[in-house]
């Protein structure tokens, strides 16, 4: 084994744990989220197993994430000089997605993303 293995593995820990804790899971959590066993997300988690592509897949799913998006938030784990703009991602699928809409729907998706913003406060000219 490599040291390049040990560091990817740490990397995977490191970022499902800190998916896991943002949003405030147990292990128990994401294991029921997810269908990965308790004791395998723990160990993935230690960095002393590297998760199976399914693992991955069933982890990213559990997180409401693309496997891409997941694989990404380990790579800047794993080298915190990349900047990838995973924005740029859920826009287009945004696009995607809006491109199956009705006029009607878009202009009410239109006006829950000006209350989103104005929720956010990014929106600092908006009426309180």
């Amino acid at each position: 084994m490599t040291s390049d293995d040990s560091q990817f593995r740490v990397a995977v820990g490191q970022t499902i744990k800190a998916l896991r804790t943002e949003r405030g899971w147990t292990l128990r959590d994401l294991t029921g989220r997810s269908d990965v066993s308790t004791p395998y997300l723990s160990e993935i988690e230690r960095g002393l197993k590297e998760p199976s592509g399914g693992a991955l897949a069933q982890l990213a799913t559990a997180f409401d994430l693309s496997l891409p998006i997941l694989l990404v938030e380990i790579a800047k784990t794993l080298d915190g000089s990349i900047a990838i703009d995973v924005g740029d991602a859920q826009r287009e699928a945004l696009r995607r997605a809006v491109a199956e809409l009705d006029a009607a729907a878009v202009d009410d998706l239109i006006d829950y993303a000006h209350y989103l913003v104005w929720r956010s406060g990014l929106d600092r000219d908006a009426p309180e």
